[in-house]
């Protein structure tokens, strides 16, 4: 009956919930490790720099380097959103937005 209708709203309320925090652990790991991708692209991109203006690279090394790193700070951004996107799904897991009708 009803009481039944209701503990199966109630746990799949609460599977929704462990859901939502599931995923976004696992985006925020990921975050984590594109961070320091991105942070050892800049690094690389900086060195080919460096090199470039010593003479001791080529130019195809420090585009290619810059173009590393773009790629990887893109990589971060998407991650970002996705994060974002995880807090939203927790919020609404939890019950968040939800407007009692009068």
């Amino acid at each position: 009956g009803a009481l039944a209708q209701y503990e199966q709203q109630v746990l799949l309320a609460l599977e929704e919930s462990e859901n939502a925090f599931s995923d976004y652990a696992k985006r925020q790991q990921r975050l984590l490790s594109l961070l320091r991708q991105a942070e050892a692209s800049r690094a690389a991109a900086e060195q080919a720099a460096i090199r470039y203006r010593e003479g001791t690279v080529d130019f195809l090394v420090l585009l290619d380097a810059e173009r590393e790193r773009l790629a990887a700070e893109d990589a971060q951004a998407l991650a970002e959103v996705e994060l974002y996107s995880g807090i939203v799904a927790i919020y609404k897991a939890l019950g968040g937005g939800w407007q009692p009708q009068a």
